[in-house]
């Protein structure tokens, strides 16, 4: 195995042998992928009121949208009474989404 791969967890990792200059250690490129990522558990860090702000007008816009529409019917309205919508797919739809958003809850509470 002398084409410059190294041995590792899962496969091999490519290492580039410098021809030009002798390495540092301070090759950004080149040492970046090679060291070892120390282990660090990833702690949530506090929102800045400006992603909370961000969130809040993105959640505000949808809910305008779906409750006010084009100001003459809603996507509520459209949703039950409009006769271009197949009832039967559409009902399918959303019963395979409830089982799969169950499912996956589950999932998650148990784990």
């Amino acid at each position: 195995m002398s084409g410059g791969s190294t041995p590792v967890a899962g496969g091999y990792m490519r290492q580039r042998h410098s021809q030009g200059y002798a390495s540092s250690g301070d090759d950004l490129e080149d040492d970046a992928c090679s060291r070892p990522q120390p282990f660090s558990p990833s702690i949530p860090r506090a929102k800045t009121w400006v992603e909370i702000l961000e969130n809040v007008l993105w959640i505000a816009s949808a809910l305008f949208i779906i409750y006010y529409g084009d100001r003459h019917s809603n996507f509520i309205y459209l949703l039950w009474h409009d006769e271009r919508i197949r009832r039967v797919e559409y009902f399918q739809f959303n019963q395979i989404i409830g089982l799969f958003s169950s499912s996956v809850a589950n999932f998650i509470i148990q784990h």
